[in-house]
């Protein structure tokens, strides 16, 4: 999964509007998709979604630890990803390959630092719990890393 910052004032002036709307106050993540034709709200939550990726780490600390900090507004084009998951969608597109490795080691990944690499390297072992899954429900590498936590609207009786 790759993530990119926005404009994030067109952001900020949704998400007031809609904490205003709704008289909610407290931690709200809006994931945004944007398309061809304009800017979509993929989901609300009242908790951190994979956009946290994005914020610049001493701006997430004082949001979190000084009520006094100003918004903090990402600057747009900033640039993350999660190399594993970008990764899993390979496999099934055998051709897509030479372009996700070129996207893998373009774009900044939210685990791997190479002053600290053991964060990453337990990946290897998220990934082949994630492959054992994939292959026990017989559902795609991608869809096994979210299984546990997606729902798309199916009956939930039917599992």
């Amino acid at each position: 999964m790759q993530f990119e910052s926005i404009n994030g004032a067109v952001t900020l002036a949704i998400v007031g509007c809609l904490g205003a709307a709704l008289g909610y106050i407290g931690q709200m993540s809006l994931d945004f998709i944007l398309g061809e034709d304009g800017l979509y709200l993929l989901e609300c939550n009242p908790r951190a979604t994979s956009g946290v990726h994005l914020i610049d780490s001493c701006a997430l600390i004082g949001g979190i630890t000084n009520p006094d900090q100003p918004t903090w507004v990402e600057p747009a084009g900033r640039q993350r990803q999660l190399a594993l998951a970008v990764l899993a969608s390979g496999p099934a597109q055998p051709r897509r390959w030479p372009a996700l490795l070129r996207d893998v080691a373009r774009v900044h990944d939210v685990i791997f630092e190479r002053a600290d690499p053991l964060p990453a390297l337990a990946q290897l072992r998220a990934a082949l719990a994630f492959a054992a899954i994939s292959r026990r429900k017989r559902i795609g590498l991608v869809a096994a890393m979210t299984d546990d936590i997606e729902w798309n609207g199916e009956d939930a009786g039917a599992t």
